[in-house]
């Protein structure tokens, strides 16, 4: 059974003024729905079991939301209020520490793409590790993936670096393997 991490806490800085007072997990897409429930939605249709959210920047909202979407789903939701920020590897290190999943797919909870989420989930015998990826012209607001043409694994990684040119940049969803 796969696990997720909706990475959610951020304070969505990049959107202001529209985050004031509505976190950016809470903005809404697909015809109204908050990224949040689409998320949710998704991975939920693709076989993931728990779904962790964490919470910090409005988090009494996004807890209330996610409270009334508990019955809706057969997915078991685990909130993580962030008193203070983890950061994004903070977050994945405390749940794999505290409730060791075999397998997870963490995402930013910000993105939208209908990129199919079983073709991640179905990892490669032999590749503990999955990336979905689009190919981007700038590589100043992106971090870029340095991917070796012959076999197409990442050999590197260039963060929002105007100079590394056009290339893979990383749409922010991972799978992992134990």
């Amino acid at each position: 059974m796969f696990t997720a991490i909706l990475l959610s806490a951020g304070l969505g800085s990049r959107l202001r003024p529209l985050t004031y007072h509505l976190p950016k997990c809470m903005m809404p897409v697909a015809g109204g729905v908050p990224l949040l429930g689409f998320w949710i939605s998704r991975l939920e249709a693709a076989g993931v079991g728990q779904i962790f959210v964490n919470t910090h920047y409005l988090c009494d909202y996004v807890e209330s939301y996610i409270e009334q979407l508990r019955p809706l789903v057969s997915a078991d939701l685990i909130v993580i209020r962030e008193d203070c920020l983890l950061g994004s590897l903070g977050t994945v290190r405390y749940v794999t520490s505290k409730y060791k999943p075999a397998s997870m797919i963490v995402m930013h909870c910000d993105n939208y793409t209908e990129f199919d989420l079983s073709r991640v989930l179905a990892i490669p015998d032999g590749y503990p590790v999955a990336v979905v990826c689009f190919h981007s012209e700038k590589s100043d607001s992106v971090g870029r993936l340095e991917v070796n043409d012959s076999t197409s694994q990442i050999c590197g990684w260039i963060e929002k670096d105007p100079s590394a040119g056009p290339g893979w940049a990383s749409n922010a969803i991972y799978s992992f393997d134990r």
